[in-house]
């Protein structure tokens, strides 16, 4: 079995377990209107959240904590308030509008687990800049997503990628370490 079919099992496993989203509209600390970005559902199931690990998701889903531990591995962004790893699911009739990255210290990876049947762009896509692009089960979509981008699924059925960061090759080893030091300790309100 492939490392997409192990990760897609382990994604269903927790949907069948009943374990909910950690998005939620009601989240007040995502102030400035986010949330009027989205039509439509849109849930996540964090591993990596504002740069901090989730270990009870590790502990749910230990082929994917693997993959991104043992197989991304240095690359994954930890450490930042930028940092995200999660299961994302744009449900049917969903769209997320257009939006771009407080910053481009990082590259956002979508590897997709469930995609619709339609595979027409119309139906189901993700627009990048001037890029428009089709998500393919056990395909890997990277972009920057400091670029305004959006997403849309017009289709009856569910999208379900692992998402997650790594940092942007332009940076090098030192300037990592010192932007992970930068957030470690953030001076007193």
């Amino acid at each position: 079995m492939c490392i997409r079919d192990r990760i897609r099992r382990e994604h269903r496993g927790l949907l069948e377990q009943g374990v909910p989203s950690d998005y939620s509209t009601q989240d007040s600390t995502r102030e400035g209107g986010e949330h009027k970005m989205h039509s439509g559902e849109w849930s996540w199931r964090s591993f990596v959240s504002k740069g901090r690990t989730v270990e009870k998701m590790a502990t749910k889903c230990p082929e994917t904590a693997d993959f991104l531990i043992n197989t991304v591995g240095a690359d994954l962004m930890l450490g930042t308030p930028f940092a995200f790893s999660f299961f994302s699911t744009l449900h049917a009739g969903s769209s997320i509008a257009a939006h771009a990255a407080p910053c481009n210290l990082r590259l956002r990876v979508h590897l997709p687990l469930d995609c619709p049947e339609d595979k027409s762009l119309e139906s189901c896509g993700m627009r990048v800049n001037d890029q428009l692009v089709r998500w393919e089960p056990g395909s890997p979509v990277m972009f920057d997503d400091s670029y305004e981008h959006e997403t849309w699924n017009r289709t009856a059925t569910d999208r379900t990628v692992l998402l997650f960061d790594v940092w942007h090759p332009e940076l090098t080893t030192q300037e990592r370490d010192a932007i992970v030091r930068m957030f470690a300790n953030p001076p007193p309100p």
